[in-house]
């Protein structure tokens, strides 16, 4: 019998209840794409500058959609930004929709804004959090002088393995693109491949084996140090036309 796996970042998503999932993702991607709309509009309407982020912009950038086992959709904003998001919120989220400002996600320090609808369903994660299974979540992204670049204010995915912030260099964010997400236009970074190769690189860090239908196979035979081999990974069970998904906590798992 295969050990179950964890798919998602928060645990919520594993090999034992990932085809649940992506049914009920499938079934509730409507209201999903419409409380990102909401939000959206909000911040638009602000003139508040936005870009999509995470396992959103890994979707958008592979075929333009969700990732139906992926829990949430990711936007980001610089912090000067960042820092106007919650009075903008308060005045323009209609009746329906709140949120909260998240400090510490599992133990680790963020700054994050969760978006969702007040009388939506729930999940529980890993660590017996319970959370929207609807929601928006907003990053924050820090600027340094002297560095030129802007780090995730996460202190998982935003720093690596050493504890060292993932630099993010300005050009790689600005001046923003746009991408189709669902059939939506959406703001994104400037080179999107380069920034989700920083942002997730190193997510997978300890990880001990991949897991195919064909077995586990050992990481550090394969390789396994970039968002490039993982890509070269995944196509090569593609074409022998095996399903292909990593057992660690991360949205990288699907990318291509």
């Amino acid at each position: 019998m295969m050990e179950e796996k964890r798919l998602s970042w928060w645990g919520d998503v594993t090999t034992s209840n990932k085809e649940e999932t992506i049914k009920k993702n499938k079934e509730i991607i409507g209201e999903r794409l419409e409380l990102f709309r909401i939000i959206k509009g909000v911040l638009e309407d602000a003139g508040i500058e936005f870009f999509l982020e995470g396992g959103t912009l890994l979707g958008a950038y592979r075929n333009g959609q969700f990732i139906y086992h992926d829990n949430d959709i990711d936007v980001g904003c610089v912090n000067k930004e960042f820092v106007k998001v919650r009075e903008v919120l308060d005045r323009n989220l209609p009746d329906t929709v709140t949120y909260y400002h998240r400090t510490d996600i599992g133990g680790c320090l963020t700054n994050a804004i969760g978006c969702f609808p007040k009388d939506g369903e729930k999940i529980v994660d890993s660590y017996g959090q319970e959370w929207p299974l609807n929601m928006v979540d907003i990053y924050n992204y820090i600027y340094s002088e002297e560095e030129k670049s802007f780090r995730l204010d996460h202190d998982r995915v935003g720093r690596d393995p050493q504890g060292n912030p993932k630099w993010i260099p300005e050009d790689v964010i600005f001046p923003l693109g746009s991408i189709m997400f669902e059939g939506i236009k959406c703001p994104c970074p400037n080179k999107p491949k380069e920034f989700a190769e920083i942002l997730l690189r190193g997510v997978h860090s300890g990880m001990k084996t991949i897991m195919t239908v064909c077995g586990p196979i050992p990481a550090d035979k394969i390789g396994l140090t970039s968002m490039h081999d993982q890509i070269l990974i995944n196509q090569f069970f593609k074409n022998i036309r095996h399903q292909f998904y990593f057992s660690q906590i991360c949205k990288i798992n699907d990318i291509l």
